[in-house]
Protein backbone atom coordinates (compact mmCIF):
# COMPACT_ATOMS: atom_id res chain seq x y z
CA UNK A 1 0.00 0.00 0.00
CA UNK A 2 1.53 3.48 -0.92
CA UNK A 3 2.04 6.15 1.75
CA UNK A 4 -0.42 8.01 0.35
CA UNK A 5 -3.13 5.71 -0.03
CA UNK A 6 -2.01 4.09 3.90
CA UNK A 7 -2.61 8.71 4.68
CA UNK A 8 -6.29 8.42 3.09
CA UNK A 9 -7.14 5.32 4.98
CA UNK A 10 -6.13 6.17 7.94
CA UNK A 11 -7.82 9.63 7.93
CA UNK A 12 -11.04 8.10 6.47
CA UNK A 13 -11.07 5.91 9.84
CA UNK A 14 -10.45 8.51 12.11
CA UNK A 15 -13.18 10.59 10.39
CA UNK A 16 -15.39 7.29 11.12
CA UNK A 17 -14.29 7.60 14.57
CA UNK A 18 -15.43 10.80 14.83
CA UNK A 19 -18.98 10.70 13.26
CA UNK A 20 -19.63 7.63 15.88
CA UNK A 21 -18.14 9.40 19.07
CA UNK A 22 -20.32 12.58 17.86
CA UNK A 23 -23.35 10.89 17.23
CA UNK A 24 -23.12 8.92 21.01
CA UNK A 25 -22.16 12.06 22.44
CA UNK A 26 -25.22 13.72 20.98
CA UNK A 27 -27.86 10.93 20.35
CA UNK A 28 -28.52 12.11 16.64
CA UNK A 29 -27.06 9.73 13.96
CA UNK A 30 -24.35 12.60 12.14
CA UNK A 31 -24.02 10.85 9.07
CA UNK A 32 -28.22 11.86 8.63
CA UNK A 33 -26.93 15.83 8.35
CA UNK A 34 -24.08 15.93 6.39
CA UNK A 35 -23.80 17.89 2.74
CA UNK A 36 -23.95 16.34 -0.70
CA UNK A 37 -21.04 18.33 -1.76
CA UNK A 38 -19.52 21.51 -2.07
CA UNK A 39 -22.54 23.37 -3.72
CA UNK A 40 -24.94 21.72 -1.10
CA UNK A 41 -23.11 23.86 1.47
CA UNK A 42 -22.86 26.91 -0.82
CA UNK A 43 -26.75 26.60 -1.20
CA UNK A 44 -27.78 26.16 2.66
CA UNK A 45 -25.28 29.23 3.42
CA UNK A 46 -26.77 31.70 0.67
CA UNK A 47 -30.26 30.77 2.02
CA UNK A 48 -29.40 31.66 5.35
CA UNK A 49 -27.82 35.07 4.46
CA UNK A 50 -23.93 34.54 3.85
CA UNK A 51 -21.87 33.92 0.72
CA UNK A 52 -19.08 31.14 1.36
CA UNK A 53 -15.55 31.05 -0.22
CA UNK A 54 -13.59 27.98 -0.10
CA UNK A 55 -9.53 28.19 0.42
CA UNK A 56 -6.94 25.24 0.00
CA UNK A 57 -4.97 24.33 3.38
CA UNK A 58 -2.44 24.18 1.17
CA UNK A 59 -2.21 27.97 1.02
CA UNK A 60 -0.66 27.64 4.84
CA UNK A 61 2.13 25.44 3.75
CA UNK A 62 4.93 28.06 3.43
CA UNK A 63 3.50 29.20 7.14
CA UNK A 64 3.99 26.13 9.16
CA UNK A 65 7.66 26.35 10.71
CA UNK A 66 7.78 23.02 12.72
CA UNK A 67 8.45 20.61 10.24
CA UNK A 68 12.14 21.07 10.13
CA UNK A 69 12.39 21.10 13.68
CA UNK A 70 10.29 17.94 14.67
CA UNK A 71 11.96 16.27 11.19
CA UNK A 72 8.80 16.28 9.54
CA UNK A 73 8.62 16.07 5.88
CA UNK A 74 6.83 18.45 4.12
CA UNK A 75 5.34 15.92 1.41
CA UNK A 76 3.67 14.20 4.16
CA UNK A 77 2.82 17.47 5.11
CA UNK A 78 1.34 18.41 1.55
CA UNK A 79 -0.80 15.05 1.47
CA UNK A 80 -2.30 15.90 4.25
CA UNK A 81 -3.40 19.52 3.86
CA UNK A 82 -4.19 18.70 0.07
CA UNK A 83 -7.32 17.40 0.97
CA UNK A 84 -8.47 19.94 3.28
CA UNK A 85 -10.38 23.33 3.28
CA UNK A 86 -10.89 26.13 4.93
CA UNK A 87 -13.93 28.05 4.42
CA UNK A 88 -15.14 31.80 5.19
CA UNK A 89 -18.41 32.79 5.63
CA UNK A 90 -19.38 36.60 4.80
CA UNK A 91 -23.22 38.12 4.89
CA UNK A 92 -24.21 38.69 1.87
CA UNK A 93 -24.84 42.14 2.99
CA UNK A 94 -21.28 42.81 3.03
Amino acid sequence: MSNKRALTTKISLLLILTNRTASNVSGRAINNYHFENIDHVKQFAYEEGFNIKEYSMLEVMNQITCLKPLEIEPEVVKSMLAIGSTFVLTLCNS
